[in-house]
């Protein structure tokens, strides 16, 4: 509601010619009150601000151009029109059209020729974008913040020109003591476990004589409660014009379920090939233990088999001499098989005939077909007979246990 003429007629008498100039003709958003806090004069930019024309602003209350003012400045007022200078960073006004703005705002008190107190003249700053800008930023920090500590993600950046370090996401998770720009600027590598710091200097060294090898390093990380903890490190040194180290950029990943995981992994591999040598030992002691019994069954049989034995009483002891033989392969075949477990299993280099395998091969099955009521026949063809002078050089039993197996 617009106040009396006469009362704004009394104020602008009062206000010094040259300073209502000034702030009709200011390029920036300034308005001056009375000690009501009445209108008494605007600049162009502050109209454009509040978007209304002069004769609808000019001699009302500021409070009633922009409602809330009172509550949110109550008491500020009071402390202007006292002499004091009041200042605010950033402060939210609603506007005539329902829109809310930020403005940084001054108050000061203006006086007379006199130097008596006139009123308030305040200027303000539209920081809107700013703000929102601010706040955008603010919020992909969080985000980027959270991120990191879900993804148990330390990022940190050494200014060597502001003397500053800038972090975030999990730090806690990986250090005691917060990192500081002096305790890094001190020691770059006094997070690293002693036992690993060697490793992690010479990848850098590396990385230094090679730029196109990013430094990318896994330690563990120095603690004084005992707690093994793992990251993996990726580092960049940023230049500046001058050919000088003007920031470091850095990100560390807490890879400890993984090495964990590895270590694991590695016991029970060490574990399965341990009870897999238990195994082979047990294996080749058992067939020792029995080849011995068995040669001394089989060579009985065969000491038998040149005495005068009745028909009947033949065929037994063969029968018993072709079984003891065939169990004898039998323990061969896992004695070579514990052989070869061990890794130890050789293979013989020696002069042998083709044919000598098979007869020996056909022999050692032939009660087995014969049982079957199989006829088992050996028909070599020509180029295979081959006579001592061209024999084969190789390993005649492994040869024969092939061809017994198939």
């Amino acid at each position: 509601m617009a106040r009396k003429s006469g009362n704004l007629t009394s104020a602008t008498e009062t206000l010094e010619p040259h300073l209502a100039a000034f702030v009709a003709q200011a390029p920036m958003a300034l308005c001056m009150t009375d000690t009501n806090l009445d209108l008494i004069q605007v600049s162009p930019k502050w109209l454009q601000t509040v978007g209304l024309p002069r004769e609808e602003v000019v001699g009302r209350s500021l409070h009633d151009v922009l409602p809330g003012s009172s509550e949110l400045w109550q008491g500020n007022w009071a402390r202007c029109l006292a002499g004091e200078i009041i200042n605010a960073e950033r402060v939210s006004v609603k506007l005539p059209d329902g829109a809310r703005g930020w403005f940084q705002i001054e108050v000061h008190p203006w006086r007379d020729a006199a130097g008596v107190i006139g009123g308030a003249m305040i200027s303000s700053q539209d920081v809107t974008d700013l703000t929102h800008a601010l706040e955008e930023s603010k919020r992909s920090e969080q985000r980027l913040n959270l991120a990191a500590s879900l993804a148990d993600v330390h990022v940190w950046e050494m200014d060597f020109r502001r003397k500053q370090l800038f972090k975030f996401g999990a730090e806690d998770d990986f250090y005691e003591t917060p990192n500081t720009f002096e305790l890094l600027n001190e020691d770059i590598y006094r997070n690293i476990h002693p036992d690993d710091r060697e490793h992690a200097m010479a990848a850098w060294k590396e990385h230094e004589e090679h730029p196109e090898i990013p430094y990318n390093v896994e330690y563990r990380i120095k603690r004084s409660d005992g707690k093994e903890i793992w990251g993996c490190s990726t580092t960049e040194v940023l230049i500046d014009e001058k050919g000088r180290p003007s920031r470091v950029v850095g990100a560390l990943q807490n890879i400890t379920a993984r090495k964990l995981a590895e270590a694991a992994m590695a016991r029970a591999l060490d574990e399965a090939e341990a009870a897999n040598r238990a195994k082979s030992e047990f294996l080749a002691n058992m067939s020792h233990e029995i080849r011995t019994p068995m040669n001394a069954i089989i060579g009985m049989a065969y000491l038998a088999l040149r005495t005068d034995l009745t028909p009947q009483q033949k065929d037994y002891v063969n029968k018993v001499h072709q079984a003891a033989k065939a169990l004898l392969g039998i323990i061969n075949d896992i004695l070579d098989f514990s052989k070869v477990e061990a890794g130890k299993l050789e293979l013989e280099q020696v002069r042998f005939r083709l044919e000598d395998v098979y007869g020996n091969s056909l022999t050692m099955l032939r009660q087995r077909a014969q049982e079957k009521e199989v006829e088992l026949l050996l028909d070599l063809s020509e180029p295979l007979l081959l006579d001592k002078a061209n024999s084969l050089l190789g390993d005649p039993l492994r040869l024969g246990q092939i061809l017994t197996n198939l």
